[in-house]
Parts: C-alpha cells; structure tokens; sequence
C-alpha cells in the first residue's frame, strides 16, 4: 500500500492528501528531497484533525516518501518543549494505533524538525528522555 493509498483508507483524513510537500506549506522549507518523483504526497495533520481534537496535542505532518511515511514536527527545540512534542508523539502512535491502521502498517519514521536552533543538552535528563523514546531534534530534514 502507498501513502496517498493509507492516507486515503484513513477516513479521519478525507480529503487531507495533497500532492508533493505542498500540505507542509512553508514549512517545507525544512525538508529536502534528493528525488522529488518519490514523493507520495503529504497531511497537514494538525489542521486537519483540529476540530476533531481540539484538546489534544495533535502532531503536525506526514509525508510518503520512497515506500516510507515520514511523520514531522516542526516545533521549537528547547528543553522547555520536550515535554509537549514527546506529549505529541504519544497521542500520534495512539491515533495511528486506533484510528490510522494503513497508516500504522507503513513502514515509518518520526522527525522532529527545530523551527529556529535546538537548546537541547545533549547530557540533560530531557535529551536522555529523547533517546529513549527514538526522538531527536534536528535543524532540517534531508532525505
């Protein structure tokens, strides 16, 4: 199954699927690709799922690209934000779990892309904390 496929079987996200990194607007920006042509198109997660969960901390993005579904968060890399981007990456796992299973069977990756520089030391508990969970912030995404 392709990502424009998952994304499609998934009827939380009717209508969401745009073609390339278009639904990244701007923020695409963080994101190169070596070759565009494999890219299966991209979510705005965030904006789509909004009204649905309004109270929750919805993760912002997905994207396929070469047989992979790259899920992205573009936040602010301070140790002040581990707390609500690992919040984030907890509520996205359950929702792929319950509501996403296309989506979940991909086989997939998760980046947390800095909006500006990461203040994060690398020998503090919150970059430990991190780790553990396979999630490190960088600065750009490329593939």
């Amino acid at each position: 199954m392709t990502f424009a496929q998952a994304v499609r079987a998934t009827p939380e996200l009717e209508g969401a699927w745009q073609p390339g990194l278009r639904a990244l607007g701007a923020k695409s920006a963080k994101v190169t690709l070596r070759n565009g042509s494999l890219c299966g198109g991209s979510v705005d997660i965030d904006a789509h799922l909004q009204a649905r969960y309004p109270d929750k901390p919805r993760w912002d993005y997905a994207f396929g690209y070469a047989k992979t579904a790259h899920f992205v968060e573009v936040h602010p890399a301070r140790t002040s934000e581990v707390d609500a981007v690992l919040a984030k990456y907890a509520w996205l796992r359950g929702w792929l779990l319950g509501k996403a299973p296309d989506l979940q069977s991909l086989p997939k990756e998760f980046h947390w892309v800095a909006t500006n520089g990461i203040s994060i030391l690398k020998s503090s508990p919150q970059s430990r904390l991190l780790a553990r969970n396979g999630l490190v912030p960088i600065r750009h995404l490329p593939l």
